[in-house]
């Protein structure tokens, strides 16, 4: 499985933390929420909540939490509509990004599977639909994506990736309105944990 880049992620957590009005540390909070913004699609809120964070999470491993709210994100489309207006365009879309990167203690390896399992049922039955499955005998990836526009968009995203072998529980959410064909320009802009699983390697199961 291939690494997010660690330089970008803790730019973009650096940038999270310094803008004045963005809450960092609240797990999957509702990005449209506290953006002030009408939700669009479902929220990972109450999924993967503090509690269970530091219940699996190994305090000597790595943990880092992005929680971008719409406005910010369409102030980045904004600053980028001259040069990357496709870019711009993907971004524009969006009412929220959350992901979660943490390192799982030794011995919370099978709950930390279980609850990945457990939140992809969960989604299905709230009407998530899965795209794609991969597993080998240390990994797994499910995608699953919100409600179809009928022109080739969704209105959400959720990529889903835990490594046995590494102890690695990664999460990626994208909510808001945008064409799947986008995926390449959202993830090479913000170069989020998770959406890097899908380069080449999701198959429709």
């Amino acid at each position: 499985m291939r690494k997010p880049h660690r330089t970008s992620l803790l730019a973009l957590a650096l940038l999270v933390a310094v803008v004045p009005g963005l809450a960092v540390g609240a797990a999957f909070a509702d990005p449209a929420a506290s953006a002030g913004e009408p939700p669009v699609g479902a929220s990972l809120a109450g999924f993967f909540d503090p509690e269970f964070i530091a219940d699996v999470a190994d305090p000597d491993g790595e943990l880092v939490e992005i929680n971008l709210p719409g406005t910010l994100l369409q102030g980045l489309a904004k600053g980028m509509a001259a040069e990357e207006p496709g870019t711009a365009k993907a971004l524009g879309g969006l009412t929220g990004v959350n992901a979660l990167v943490v390192t799982v203690k030794p011995d919370r390896v099978e709950e930390a599977h279980r609850r990945v399992r457990t939140l992809s049922e969960e989604l299905v039955a709230k009407g998530w639909s899965p795209m794609a499955r991969v597993r080998d005998k240390t990994s797994t990836v499910t995608v699953l994506s919100g409600k179809q526009a009928g022109d080739g968009r969704i209105d959400g995203l959720v990529v889903l990736v835990f490594d046995r072998e590494e102890r690695e529980l990664v999460v990626c959410h994208l909510a808001g309105m945008f064409d799947l064909a986008q995926l390449g320009s959202i993830s090479e802009s913000l170069d989020l944990p998770g959406l890097d699983a899908l380069d080449g390697s999701a198959q429709k199961p």
